[in-house]
């Protein structure tokens, strides 16, 4: 029989009621995690099971796994009615890192499991399906692991997880994750060592990010895949892959369509990625153009959140630094289909944005196509490269030159890139009387470029003419009708403008120049028969 064990640690979600019952751990999951679209609701969903980045799976021999995806689901199944459960049983790919020196080196491993799992349709609430589901089997061996090496689940420990499923236009949003507690066998299945806790595994999410505009695609963003899983490569026969895969520098981006409308979207981009000819021994970087066209359909509004249902129709990209005669296309006879979702938010808005990509791959110059095992998901992600200017900066000149002007221009890079700041004028520069308009632009090693930009504004030099003892009279008039003249004394301070020539000029031909003045300061003060009189500006 197995048991929750109050010494591992079992996720649910924020809010979870926990009792501890004769030693044993017991969770019942109380709200929804974040979930993710999906065209069909049958389980297990047609994406990827992935554990989170930096996480790592340890025993006690010194193996070390990471970066583990689990994907291509061999069957899939209709979701239990409320009150019944079922148990799914299918095989899956999973490709993971491994290290069996304690964190030294790794190595990618690619391999076959045999999985079931029970699914208990356990209630509904507020058009959310909510089932509990428990991994009962998983069973690794072969593939790329080395000889003796196994994996299974725990067949003590109870590997819990939860799954949600509500339906929205055009499909359903999706939640789930497993708690998978595992054991490692060296030795071909002769001995087993537990791991020092569970593997947790979460269905892919959606990416949301704040941009500033609402057209599409996002002007200085980036469609990627998942950087987590070096060890998942898109093959596509006779030892040619890739992985790590961007399009960015989108040429055009668009207005979004109006609600029942549909829009053809073409633009061009770059691509880039790790090319493998050997199976995946080596890799090397490439960079290429690419031709793409997206069919846009505003399909639904829910509340303040746009729906646009979307396809890839083309990806063409050949040259740069791909091998001679390599090319890489979207299918022609696979739909590419994606989605993307857009909220008002932040300093601009909340979007969301997706395809699955179905490629292929020409060796000869486009004779002949491989079609890629799988399809590949590409998620609009937050631009590598940002830059963040000063507000507006206004000095007064200590010349008739100007003035000397420092900034501070902050980029960030978020794709671990070398990347290039430049500013014009640069900071230390002097300004002339004026306003100056001062361009900022950032390029990182991808070629993104990145740009903000802000005023310079350079007043003319100032004369301050302070009178320590200014005289002055006013006539003070009392309900009575009776007035009084009191003098008055005191500082006052007089800001000059002096032209940026030096020059001054008689305007209005009365024998004297004029310059443009402000008083600053005035404190007079006197007595009247009233008492003490002062004279102030007006704040």
């Amino acid at each position: 029989m197995k048991t929750y064990n109050a010494s591992k640690v079992v996720r649910f979600s924020t809010g979870s009621t926990v009792a501890v019952l004769a030693g044993l751990l017991w969770l019942v999951a109380a709200d929804v995690r974040g979930d993710s679209f999906f065209r069909t609701n049958t389980l297990p969903p047609g994406g990827q099971y992935r554990t989170s980045p930096g996480s790592a799976t340890t025993y006690p021999n010194g193996v070390i796994i990471v970066n583990l995806v689990e994907s291509q689901f061999t069957s899939t199944y209709v979701p239990p009615a409320l009150g019944s459960n079922q148990f799914q049983s299918f095989s899956a790919a999973l490709n993971f890192m491994v290290s069996l020196n304690g964190g030294s080196t790794y190595a990618c491993v690619s391999a076959t499991a045999s999985v079931v799992v029970r699914v208990t349709h356990s209630s509904d609430a507020g058009g959310t399906q909510f089932f509990d589901t428990e991994m009962l089997s998983l069973n690794i061996s072969g593939g790329g692991l080395p000889p003796g090496v196994m994996l299974r689940e725990s067949p003590t420990l109870v590997s819990p997880g939860q799954t949600t499923i509500r339906s929205v236009p055009d499909g359903y949003m999706i939640s789930s994750f497993f708690d998978v507690f595992t054991e490692l066998s060296l030795d071909g299945g002769a001995t087993w060592t537990p791991a020092g806790s569970a593997m947790a595994l979460d269905l892919a999410g959606n990416v949301v990010n704040s941009v500033p505009s609402a057209n599409m695609p996002s002007a200085g963003g980036q469609y990627r895949n998942n950087q987590n899983a070096p060890c998942s490569p898109l093959t596509f026969g006779g030892g040619r892959q890739i992985r790590n895969i961007r399009e960015y520098n989108f040429s055009t981006s668009y207005a979004p369509p109006a609600l029942g409308a549909t829009e053809f979207q073409n633009h061009s981009a770059t691509v880039a990625f790790e090319f493998s000819a050997d199976g995946g021994n080596t890799y090397s970087p490439v960079t290429a153009p690419a031709n793409v066209a997206v069919n846009v359909n505003h399909i639904t509004n829910s509340g303040t959140t746009q729906i646009f249902q979307t396809e890839m129709l083309q990806l063409d990209i050949s040259g740069g630094t791909l091998p001679q005669g390599v090319m890489l296309r979207e299918s022609p006879t696979l739909l590419s289909r994606g989605r993307t979702t857009l909220q008002p938010g932040g300093d601009g808005y909340q979007v969301s944005s997706f395809f699955d990509v179905f490629t292929e791959l020409s060796p000869d110059g486009g004779q002949t196509w491989i079609p890629a095992t799988r399809s590949e998901r590409l998620d609009l992600t937050a631009p590598c490269l940002r830059i963040v200017c000063p507000s507006n900066i206004t000095v007064t000149a200590s010349n008739q030159v100007g003035a000397t002007v420092y900034f501070s221009v902050t980029a960030t890079e978020l794709c671990d890139n070398s990347f290039v700041t430049t500013a014009t004028p640069p900071s230390g520069s002097t300004f002339p009387i004026g306003s100056t308009l001062v361009s900022c632009t950032a390029s990182n090693a991808l070629g993104q470029i990145a740009t903000c930009s802000f005023v310079v504004t350079v007043q003319p030099p100032l004369e301050v003419d302070y009178f320590p003892w200014s005289l002055a009279r006013v006539t003070l008039k009392y309900p009575n009708g009776a007035t009084e003249v009191v003098a008055l004394a005191g500082p006052t301070t007089v800001h000059v403008t002096i032209p940026p020539n030096g020059a001054a000029l008689d305007t209005d031909a009365d024998g004297r120049d004029q310059v443009g003045t402000k008083m600053v300061q005035l404190d007079l003060h006197g007595s009247s028969s009233l008492g003490p009189v002062t004279v102030r500006l007006n704040p």
